[in-house]
């Protein structure tokens, strides 16, 4: 059985412990070596760790003059049927060799793999090794002809909170952080899974849109299993006068520093009861609360966004203990990692997989609503359809407003505002309303 170091490479990157050929080349001896279980196991861990099933795929055509593309694609098309109904060449096979035959053929057919692989895999937690969920599709028939292309329903995925809170990635170790302090720059707050792509991009790109690594990411904040609603946002903001400035005088207060920085280090483990910290004075701080000083760190952007809405929502005032606001709304980030300006990273981050899963646990055993604020496109592609048209059919996607723009060319397009207020106008429909009866509901 492999170990999983075997998957990673002296210079800690991710590869698939054996040759090309006995992945993607059904013909060759070493395809015989493992069971197909096997073979999508180890590429569902490199998948899941950042490794690009298609550059995988076209270097095996590059490095084999005996391997062509039918031949890979042949070996994706049965992987994905047998994930999908436990056989090799059943009827879906044929559909897909017939519809993704063309020259992005097998750049399709590595991502189909990869999402098909993402909705079954299950990381070892717990002593437990990693596995595949069985999840076959169920087809719907439709005037006498079946839909090979699509399920029937959603796909169960057999996740439990706990198994959420087991795969979490963000409970993990992170390199060389200095966990005593709020900001350190000479700290790397930085995901293992997540380092080499994170630091490929910020050598390549430029220093407006580096990630800032030497505080704490921030994926959630507040705990998306215990909330209402569902902010889905982009990314943190970095500005220097409040994440290193004020980061800085908070740590001369070690009261203040501690509360602030336990918040956050539990935000990542999905373990808060609050989007803030409470309002609790302490002797050291003075008038300064701990939910000031947290606030404070934030630029008070949230803060002020929330008020606001209470406000012109008629909810109840701001309550320490249990906040109809800020104890039942909780905000995702489609990228955890902090900086000053946005810039899409060219893959997926093994940390977006898992946000992915979050979603998807949420969406199939909850009632949350999800409140749309930034990069629509970016959060469907990432969610799925799947999961996006169930969520819209129930009425739980709210979205924010849209309006046309005309281009220099005088071509007219549809933009959404960019603004995250939680205002009448910054939405579309009853968005407003529906949030406020959601957090009304006992």
């Amino acid at each position: 059985m492999t170990t999983y170091t075997q998957f990673w490479d002296i210079d800690g990157n991710i590869r698939l412990p054996r040759p090309e050929r006995t992945y993607f080349d059904d013909g060759a001896d070493e395809f015989k070596d493992i069971t197909f279980e096997e073979k999508l196991l180890e590429i569902a861990y490199c998948v899941w760790h950042g490794l690009s099933l298609y550059d995988e795929v076209k270097t095996t055509l590059q490095e084999h003059t005996s391997v062509n593309e039918s031949t890979i694609k042949r070996c994706l098309f049965m992987y994905i049927e047998y994930l999908r109904s436990g056989d090799f060449k059943n009827i879906s096979y044929v559909i897909l060799n017939k519809k993704l035959n063309g020259k992005t053929g097998i750049k399709q057919a590595a991502a189909l793999l990869s999402d098909e692989l993402m909705l079954r895999y299950r990381l070892p937690a717990n002593g437990e090794p990693h596995y595949l969920a069985i999840a076959h599709w169920k087809y719907k028939e439709l005037e006498g002809k079946v839909d090979y292309t699509k399920p029937t329903t959603v796909l169960a995925i057999p996740l439990t909170e706990q198994e959420i809170l087991d795969i979490n990635p963000w409970q993990s170790i992170y390199v060389n952080p200095n966990r005593s302090a709020l900001y350190d720059p000479d700290a790397e707050w930085l995901l293992i899974e997540d380092e080499k792509m994170i630091k490929d991009f910020n050598e390549k790109t430029d220093k407006e849109y580096r990630f800032e690594l030497g505080m704490r990411p921030e994926p959630f904040n507040g705990n998306p299993l215990r909330s209402k609603v569902v902010i889905l946002s982009l990314n943190p903001g970095y500005k220097y006068r409040v994440n290193n400035l004020v980061a800085r005088l908070l740590q001369m207060i070690q009261p203040i520093e501690e509360a602030v920085k336990q918040h956050k280090d539990l935000q990542l483990k999905l373990s808060v009861s609050s989007f803030f910290c409470k309002r609790n004075h302490n002797k050291a701080g003075g008038v300064l609360s701990y939910r000031d000083a947290h606030c404070m760190l934030d630029d008070w952007y949230w803060y002020d966004i929330f008020e606001e809405f209470r406000k012109n929502a008629e909810l109840e005032p701001e309550n320490d203990t249990n906040d109809i606001i800020f104890n039942h709304t909780s905000l995702v980030q489609y990228v955890g990692y902090i900086s000053k300006s946005w810039k899409s990273l060219p893959n997926i981050l093994p940390s977006q997989r898992f946000t992915k899963l979050l979603i998807q646990y949420l969406a199939l055993n909850t009632d949350t609503l999800f409140v749309i604020s930034r990069s629509e496109s970016e959060w469907k592609e990432l969610i799925g359809d799947e999961i996006w048209d169930m969520l819209e059919s129930e009425n739980r996607l709210v979205h924010r407003k849209k309006y046309d723009v005309t281009n220099k060319n005088g071509k007219q397009y549809k933009t959404t505002i960019r603004t995250q207020s939680f205002t009448k106008e910054s939405f579309a429909g009853d968005g407003f309303d529906k949030i406020a009866e959601k957090l009304k509901k006992g």
